[in-house]
């Protein structure tokens, strides 16, 4: 049930979203659209046909498929700017978006992963509860607000636009 007067949205995004945003992830790319193509959603007036657009582009620029990466970086990304597209939409709900962080489970086994499982609800437990500052923002795997296009390490200082 939403609440009308407090209620809250939380969409579980990625750093990957970022790395699409930015075309790369360490030296592999991802991604094959421009940057001015990925741009609209960086926008808190993206438009959710803006959204399916730069899907679209990205599929076009794949030869009609995307790859894995850069699929689920796309819909990390898309899902961040649709967060903002909702808080715009619906300004009486906060919205917010976040990373967990990599998060060491049976899937990640072997890629590097750190981080336990509790330590994945940080953000999670911040964006449900936490005064949040803004609406339609995402924030990262230690809670702390985070831009869409570049990276932000946990710890690093907290993204003020």
């Amino acid at each position: 049930m939403l609440d009308k007067k407090d209620g809250r949205i939380v969409n579980v995004s990625s750093g990957l979203a970022s790395a699409y945003m930015k075309g790369s992830m360490g030296k592999r790319l991802v991604g094959k659209t421009s940057k001015e193509e990925k741009a609209p959603l960086l926008s808190f007036e993206v438009t959710w046909e803006q959204i399916q657009e730069v899907v679209a582009l990205e599929k076009k620029a794949g030869g009609g498929e995307i790859d894995g990466l850069s699929a689920y970086g796309l819909s990390k990304a898309g899902l961040t700017a649709y967060t903002m597209y909702l808080a715009k939409k619906y300004p009486n709900i906060t919205s917010s978006s976040c990373s967990p962080g990599f998060i060491a489970t049976a899937m990640t086994k072997g890629f590097g992963a750190k981080l336990t499982p509790m330590e994945g609800t940080v953000s999670l437990s911040h964006c449900l509860f936490g005064k949040l500052g803004g609406n339609g923002w995402y924030f990262g795997s230690d809670a702390k607000r985070s831009p869409l296009d570049k990276a932000r390490d946990p710890g690093d200082p907290e993204y003020k636009p």
